[in-house]
């Protein structure tokens, strides 16, 4: 049967990926050089929410992993990679809602490897999306029982708690009536004309029955032979195919083939994928890092006497905020070039600890922090309204007056509306040098 990622791509979108929907790697090795691209690329996808197009990449790299014959020790290799495959189409399926498929892929990555933790991870969050919390606690609970560090034992905990507090919360469903089919004399019924075509008609209702979930005639599938597939599938006459000759897609040549740059040079880091020049992608996280943390270090908010003493009559002279310290910076930011433009990716979370100094003795008088779980090209758009910190907390306070002066001068604007500030020019700038 020919496969519906072959030819010319149904996904015009993806049109700057037919590199890799079109490939048909034929070795093991060839394989994974497949494999390590859709995770180097998919790897941006989601941190930028394009789940479904990751998805579809994702599921190119299981239909090529999953079709040819093994060794054993080479069926080792490809198990291993495919759970991580069907742990990751997880988390996209369950990032677009599709959670009936994210639990059948999640299922599949334990099948491939039952001690691959993620994969029951994936399978209590696919559960969970879909509201099925006791199904979901039931594989955290798996998913403990093989974890090898027993420090990580806390998330899984947690989650587990989040579901028992959600299935209580969730109201009971009334169950619905069961219809009961017509069975009296006036009841119509069509004449069989013949034994032999309601056998066959029975058993391709059963096979599809088996084949087709309840939603796939909706989603386009077909029975081709025997089997399920797209609507995309196409198979070409005898007739066709002398016409038109051989359009299927070659074996392509994963050695890696350096590019020459514009200064003459050769580079090494440039993918072996990438000939047609439709899709690079290059790692800047160090780089957008240390220009993040450098323009917070400076920001600061500094408010009149007149403002301060409205605060507190005994605070005399100017008040300051400034940031103190920038840390558990954690996140992931590169440039793609797609068919010669740039796609900035990014998505950081930091925290942010800040102290607030009286211009007539230059004493810390109030120290404190607050975090911002998610800085990307979503939450600093519009000038940052999006652009929320969580986990306000203020420690060496002396007096309720203080208190109120890092509410005003922090917390509900002036030091903070500055970060916001500093992130949304960072956001536009951080690439500009590159």
């Amino acid at each position: 049967m020919a496969s519906a990622m072959t030819g010319s791509s149904p996904f015009t979108h993806m049109s700057a990926h037919n590199d890799i929907l079109n490939a048909n790697p034929g070795t093991l090795t060839e394989k994974q050089s497949l494999v390590a691209e859709v995770k180097f690329r998919c790897k941006g996808m989601v941190l930028s929410k394009h789940y479904g197009d990751a998805e579809i990449l994702y599921g190119k790299a299981i239909e090529v992993l999953e079709s040819g014959d093994y060794s054993n020790e080479e069926r080792e290799v490809k198990n291993k990679e495919l759970s991580i495959l069907y742990s990751n189409r997880s988390l996209t399926r369950s990032m677009i809602h599709r959670y009936s498929d994210a639990v059948s892929d999640a299922n599949k990555a334990i099948e491939c490897d039952k001690n691959y933790s993620k994969g029951y991870w994936r399978l209590g969050s696919a559960y969970a999306g879909w509201e099925k919390y006791q199904d979901a606690i039931e594989a955290y609970t798996q998913g403990i029982s093989i974890l090898t560090n027993s420090s990580d034992e806390k998330a899984w905990h947690k989650e587990i708690e989040k579901c028992r507090s959600k299935a209580k919360a969730k109201p009971q469903e009334p169950i619905a009536p069961v219809r009961r089919p017509v069975t009296s004399s006036n009841s119509i019924s069509k004449p069989v004309t013949s034994n032999t075509k309601s056998s066959k008609t029975t058993h391709k209702d059963e096979e599809d029955s088996n084949i087709f979930t309840k939603s796939d005639a909706v989603r386009g599938y077909k029975i081709v032979d025997g089997k399920k597939t797209s609507y995309f599938h196409n198979e070409q006459t005898e007739e066709v195919k002398k016409l038109i000759g051989d359009i299927a897609p070659k074996r392509i040549s994963t050695t890696p083939v350096p590019l020459v740059t514009n200064n003459g040079a050769k580079s090494e880091s440039t993918s072996a994928w990438n000939k047609a020049g439709t899709w690079e992608e290059k790692d800047h996280t160090k780089y957008a890092q240390e220009l993040l943390m450098d323009a917070l270090s400076k920001v600061q908010y500094t408010i009149s006497e007149s403002d301060a003493l409205a605060i507190h009559k005994d605070i005399v002279g100017g008040v300051t905020a400034k940031v103190s310290n920038v840390k558990n910076i954690d996140g992931h930011a590169s440039i793609a070039t797609v068919r010669g433009k740039r796609r900035y990716v990014y998505e950081f979370s930091l925290t942010i600890e800040f102290k607030i100094v009286l211009a007539m003795d230059l004493d810390e008088v109030v120290t404190g922090s607050f975090k911002y779980p998610e800085i990307d090209g979503t939450t600093c758009e519009n000038g940052g309204d999006d652009l929320d910190f969580i986990d306000f907390k203020i420690k060496d306070c002396d007096g309720p007056h203080y208190r109120k002066l890092c509410d005003v001068i922090v917390r509900k604007g002036g030091l903070s509306d500055e970060i916001k500030k500093c992130i949304c020019d960072w956001s536009s700038t951080w690439h500009s040098e590159i």
